[in-house]
């Protein structure tokens, strides 16, 4: 792996590792609706900003109920569970709860997308579930603790969470997967095969796309 791609890797785990202790560290003072409304809201701000510059404000308007629906279930949602969890658990053990999202992943996409699970997928998936299950056997208690709240509770909040990151992601796969056109070039099959002049405004008998101009 080049050193580049390392530095990626580590600074992007530091990120990401970093958000379950500022979350833990801001539910206790604004509570787990106003952090994860925070954390929404803050990523709004530096995003759609890039999102215009790289001019996808059309694609936005077009598909904004999906994106919003979507967005809810990668963000929204997901932020406000995790930050209820955080006020009866430990961040390591939310961050360790968090890796089941592959594995919920693969379970939604072979369900909804019909992916393939093959052997060595289903046996990764097993062994994968039983380790976490294993690390969050001994918190997964509904009896209150010191802080009045359950840990078992905190635990379901934080699985629930990883299955909307799946859910989210198969969504985003089947709705929001969009191929860039070039420009200048025709769409008509014919024109590309130069059955007709792509000007001609006509395309060949079997084309299923309309002729534009190149």
């Amino acid at each position: 792996m080049p050193a580049a791609s390392i530095i990626d890797f580590i600074a992007l785990a530091a990120i990401w590792g970093a958000s379950f202790l500022f979350m833990r560290l801001a539910v206790v003072d604004f509570g787990f609706v106003a952090t994860a409304f925070l954390r929404v809201t803050i990523a709004a701000a530096f995003l759609a900003p890039l999102m215009l510059w790289r001019g996808l404000g059309p694609v936005y308007r077009r598909n904004w109920w999906k994106i919003g629906l979507i967005g809810l279930l990668n963000s929204g949602i997901p932020f406000m569970l995790f930050s209820f969890a955080l006020l009866s658990i430990t961040t390591g053990l939310s961050a360790i709860l968090n890796a089941t999202v592959p594995l919920f992943g693969a379970l939604v996409a072979w369900w909804w997308l019909k992916d393939g699970l093959t052997g060595s997928r289903v046996l990764g998936l097993v062994i994968g579930l039983a380790g976490v299950a294993m690390l969050a056997w001994d918190k997964a208690s509904f009896r209150p603790d010191a802080s009045g709240l359950a840990p078992g509770w905190a635990v379901v909040a934080c699985l629930a969470a990883c299955v909307c990151y799946a859910f989210a992601a198969s969504a985003t796969k089947r709705y929001l997967t969009f191929r860039r056109r070039s420009r200048g070039r025709s769409r008509c099959r014919a024109c590309r095969r130069g059955s007709h002049s792509p000007r001609s405004g006509s395309c060949a008998r079997g084309s299923r796309t309309s002729c534009t101009s190149a």
